[in-house]
């Protein structure tokens, strides 16, 4: 349908009458940066629930309320209940009386209906209350009705189940209202003179002159329909389908008898009398050829005659694009009729001229989009008219002589003036939003037209091909189109749909260039910045490939750049010096403005890596450094990089740096060794000197690393020698026969290298799998493990017997704990007892206690003097270091005061790994290595409501890291999160969700460069990071808050059973 131009600005319905449509819908790329516009909605949150969940039309109302603040107005009520009776055929009879006043319409509607639900009584149509109902019938017997506003509430005199039909006649007489808005239209009116009779239905204003079943906000019930329509003989009737004869009857009258075979929707039902000028053209296809039917003012046939050929062609043309006419065994028609505009009746277009190319081929380009494959509701009408406005352009470039720039063209004269609302329908009460021109036209349109460059031709075309097949004859809303469209092209367009559909604004964007010479390639230095939210707030950032024609001597180029975020850079290979750069030279992206600007430096990119990622090097290979290539001189330190192997742990290198070349060299103390995998790390903390922004690194694909966005770690491993096969279980049985004897022994033996190294050239990889304990090499305690696993010839051997080995354990029970302990406290605050008997405060064994015992190390920080401070206590084993795969555990206790959460009860446990045995660590003092802290009783941390808390070194990970089993959301560090209530549930803790007054079993744990925290054996948090792989462990206690407990002598945390357990390949 062709409507006025409807704009919604500042809350006000303003109506600009398009009488010249070509001439006033234009406006391509904006020569001056327009102001932004103001935030007239307030846009209905899209997230993971499609349109089918809270924002979908199945509770449209709540969507209506969130974006206007207002409930929408009531439907009929029988809106509601359309979905309970599918009407299958009408015949629809009628009498165009121009003689009465005022003029008039009398007959009846014979409608065929099965019943969609058991225990049907009654069934409602539609009817303006001003047309008088004279008779009805339920399956050829008189039948009693009531007439509500507007309504024919019918009794069936039966009830009808699932799949039951019946057969109701409406016999009816009025003179139709005319329709004062949206264009006032009159179903009598005049021209040149003559009486012309004629509907205009959309969206839902077909009972103002026939009763039916209206299509309020569902369309999806089609039906056959037969339409006879009696007539002064001076008059001659257009309708939908083909014409089935003419009757003359008495009184100089005629009928006409029109049948339309395919399924229709009620709005799509038409019918216009005049005193015509038919003309009859064919278009001519495979099948045979078909009539396009031309109802024409007698006064307008020479105005219209140009343009007939055009509409036959172009019936042509629409058919090789998107598959044969749909209608093919009827026809297509248009009928002029008394409305400014057009509209898409199915088989026989209404239009007020013949004169208008672009709504010729608009209307026409509906019988495949709205008429064959109908919207399944007013939601989703841009599906109708976004595919007829794009089919505009498809036009202008698929038409004989046609052309892309005439494709391009049409597009920009459709692009939409405002962006402030979305294409999605959700206000379906208010007709001029309905069909408003900015939006459900133009914008969807140009949705249509982004499609198209996203999928490309081949998938897209494919995938409106497959819409039409599966849709056709029946109605589609936008998740069926986003269903077909995605399997078409094998993407997921969620993200598409979210911000064009559903989601409201437009990206609006600055971008800037600058030509590099690195390493004697041209590289096109590019950034672009969306810059709506510099005014516009709630406008989102918008992901879209975005395509560049870069210009050099050798001529002319374009890259597609992929940009979601504020701001992003890219680095582009170029053959030779650019002389200019255009940004989107072909709009394919609907932007509301853009504009050029100096180059803003970027982040460090690497550009060239040695040894290659992925590369397999010889064990004879010597490889002493690992160079670095950036994209721009860089700022660095030590920790920037890491060299883990997967044997041999943590390589020591030193940085050396060459500006000239942006080159970073890490050169090894000794060369590395063989035999196993090389993962090496740049940190994004390493920065550029000239714009400060920390390395955009992601190894995705082909350098240069990135994602154009400054932060990501660049992360890539090579093999050197033949890496370390998979190895048995248990690692001792190295025949894999099961058991553990002396042929294994043999082979242990042949593998003992002392000190020496795992992955020289001249010792089997196998050697590998005897070290047991990840240490690089095998030597005398590896033979002691073995010993271990020996089980005897034909003896199944324990497969776990070398898994894992105690590094360093105490329970604390010898009474000499003290002595292997370093305590360290922020104040003197602070009491660590390590022989505390806990069963005397009436708590029993810890789970991993043996013989019952109640002996403990415990800790108390702020209690025992009157001064409130927050304080902190640290202890790690004297002189340990613990590096490879390791695993720290232990039973802990944490005691409150009373029922928690009350002033002084909050401490928190704080233990770690790969530290250093130096100094307190807590908040206020932070160390090297990985931490694991959490409350007691649940109160969260000062200022926040953070239970649980993981840090990397000084950084507290936050639950937007994704570092929480919890998950991503705000509440997933709270005790009050659901994850942690089932995890600690009450009344077994008596604050749910919290870890206190219960023992606990803690783990944290190293391997392959992935720390894990447990607690009862569910995973806390896990972070893949490999900055500390080497340090001792820390058990601790900390209370940040200043108040103390009363009594205070009942907040205090109890280790016991604590074990470092090294553990195997």
């Amino acid at each position: 349908m062709m409507p006025l131009r409807w704009l919604r600005e500042s809350g006000l319905s303003v109506a600009l009458v398009v009488m010249s449509v070509s001439g006033l819908l234009t406006g391509g790329a904006v020569a001056e940066e327009p102001a932004l516009e103001e935030d007239v909605y307030r846009p209905c949150t899209w997230l993971d629930d499609g349109k089918d969940g809270s924002c979908g039309h199945a509770e449209a109302a709540k969507a209506y309320a969130e974006l206007y603040g207002t409930l929408p107005p009531l439907r009929p009520a029988s809106a509601a209940a359309t979905g309970d009776t599918d009407v299958t055929h009408c015949l629809l009879d009628i009498e165009v009386l121009t003689s009465t006043s005022p003029k008039s319409i009398a007959g009846s509607n014979t409608l065929d209906v099965t019943s969609l639900i058991d225990g049907l009584t009654q069934f409602t149509l539609d009817l303006r209350s001003n047309m008088a109902v004279d008779a009805v019938t339920v399956n050829g017997s008189s039948a009693s009705y009531t007439r509500t506003e507007n309504q024919i509430v019918i009794s069936l005199g039966s009830t009808y189940n699932t799949g039951q039909s019946f057969q109701v006649k409406v016999t009816y007489h009025g003179s139709p209202s005319s329709r004062t808005f949206f264009s006032s239209f009159s179903f009598f009116n005049t021209h040149n003179g003559s009486t012309i009779a004629s509907t205009l239905s959309q969206p839902f204003q077909a009972h103002y002159w026939w009763p039916c079943k209206e299509n309020w906000e569902y369309i999806d019930d089609k039906f056959t329909m037969d339409m006879w329509v009696t007539v002064p003989n001076s008059m001659v009737v257009a309708s939908n389908g083909l014409l089935q004869g003419t009757d003359a009857l008495s009184g100089s009258r005629l009928r006409y008898r029109w049948n339309e075979s395919y399924p229709i929707a009620t709005y799509l039902v038409s019918f216009a009398a005049t005193n015509y000028t038919k003309q009859t053209y064919y278009y001519n296809h495979p099948g045979g050829s078909m009539p396009i039917e031309f109802y024409i003012y007698p006064e307008a046939v020479s105005e219209s005659q140009p343009y007939l050929a055009d509409i036959v062609q172009a019936v042509a043309t629409y058919s090789d694009v998107y598959g044969q006419y749909p209608f093919i065994n009827e026809k297509y028609g248009i009928a002029q009729f008394a409305w400014c505009c057009g509209m898409e009746h199915q088989t026989m277009t209404s239009q007020g001229a013949y004169t208008n190319e672009r709504r010729n081929v608009h209307e026409l380009a509906h019988s495949w989009w709205g008429d064959y494959v109908t919207c399944k509701t007013w939601h989703d009408v841009w599906l109708n008219e976004g595919c007829a406005t794009f089919s505009e352009a498809v036009w202008q470039e698929k038409r004989p002589g046609g052309s892309y720039q005439a494709y391009i063209d049409q597009m920009l004269s459709r692009k939409p003036s405002l962006f402030a609302d979305t294409v999605y329908c959700y206000d379906i009460s208010d007709i001029n939003r309905i069909f408003n021109t900015n939006y459900t036209y133009n914008k969807a349109g140009w949705v249509v037209h982004m499609l198209r460059f996203v999928l490309g031709d081949a998938a897209f075309y494919a995938g409106l091909r497959d819409y039409r097949d599966a849709y056709g004859g029946a109605a589609a809303d936008t998740s069926d189109f986003q269903a077909v469209m995605e399997a078409a092209s094998g993407q997921d367009l969620t993200w598409f749909f979210d911000q064009w559909v559903y989601g409201r604004g437009g990206p609006y964007y600055k971008y800037g260039w600058r030509q590099d010479d690195i390493n004697g390639q041209h590289y096109l230095r590019y950034y672009i910045n969306q810059y709506q939210r510099e005014t516009l707030p709630t406008y989102p950032y918008f992901k879209m490939p975005l395509e560049i024609a870069v210009t050099t001597e050798s001529g002319t180029q374009s890259h597609t750049l992929w940009h979601e975020h504020e701001k992003q850079w890219y680095l582009v290979p170029v053959d030779g010096t650019v002389t200019s750069v255009v940004f989107d030279p072909e709009i394919h992206v609907l932007w509301a403005n853009n504009k050029s600007i100096t180059y803003v430096n970027g982040p460090p990119q690497l550009m060239a890596i040695s040894p290659f990622p992925d590369a397999a090097l010889p064990g004879s290979e010597v490889v002493s450094a690992v160079q670095l290539q950036f994209s721009e001189p860089v700022t660095y330190s030590g920790t920037d990089f890491s060299v883990v192997g997967s044997l041999t742990g943590a390589a020591s290198f030193t940085p050396v740096y060459d500006s000239a070349t942006y080159t970073v060299s890490l050169q090894f103390d000794t060369p590395l060794i063989g035999g196993q995998v090389w993962t090496v790390t740049v940190f994004d903390t390493l920065l550029s000197q000239a714009g400060g922004l920390g390395l955009d690194g992601e190894l995705a694909g082909p350098l240069p690393s990135g994602n154009g966005v400054p932060g990501g770690n660049a992360v890539f491993s090579f093999t050197l020698g033949q890496p370390l096969p998979p190895c048995p279980r248990p690692l001792a049985d190295a025949d894999s026969d099961g058991d553990v004897d002396l042929d294994d022994f043999a082979s242990f033996q042949n593998c003992l290298t002392g000190s020496g190294a795992i992955g020289d050239p001249s010792i089997p990889a196998i050697c590998g799998c005897f070290d047991h304990d990840g240490d690089g090499d095998i030597d005398a305690r590896d033979l002691n493990l073995f010993r271990g696993c020996l089980s005897g010839a034909d003896v199944p051997a324990d497969p776990a017997c070398a898994d894992q080995w105690v590094l360093f354990q105490d329970d604390f029970d010898g009474g000499t704990s003290e002595s292997r302990w370093r305590v360290f406290g922020s104040s003197a605050d602070y009491t660590a007892d390590f022989v505390f008997d806990y069963g005397s405060r009436g708590i029993p064994s810890a789970p991993n206690s043996v013989g019952g015992s109640t002996v403990g190390l415990r800790f108390t920080v702020n209690n025992n003097d009157a001064v409130a401070e927050t304080a902190a206590v640290s202890a790690f084993p004297i002189d340990h270091v613990f590096s490879g795969r390791y695993r720290l555990s232990f039973d802990m206790w944490m005691n409150y005061a009373g029922e928690g959460q009350g002033s002084g009860t909050t401490e928190m446990m704080n233990v770690g790994i790969g530290t250093a045995e130096s100094a307190v660590i807590w908040p206020s003092n932070t160390g090297t290595g990985y931490f694991a802290a959490v409350t007691g009783d649940g109160d969260g941390m000062p200022g926040s409501t953070a239970d649980y808390v993981f840090y990397k070194g000084p950084t507290a990970l936050t639950a937007a890291s994704g570092a929480y089993a919890a998950g991503t959301h705000t509440t997933a560090q709270d005790h009050a999160d659901s994850y942690y209530q089932n995890l600690f549930p009450s009344p077994d803790f008596p604050v749910a969700g919290a870890p206190g007054k219960q023992w606990v079993h803690v783990e944290l744990k190293q391997v392959n460069g992935v720390v894990t925290w447990k607690m009862n054996g569910s995973e806390i948090a896990q972070l893949a990071d490999i900055m500390y792989p080497t340090g001792n462990i820390m058990l601790g206690y900390m209370d940040l808050w200043s108040s103390i407990a009363d009594p205070a002598d009942e907040t205090y945390i109890i280790y016991d059973n604590v074990v470092v357990t090294g553990l195997a390949p």
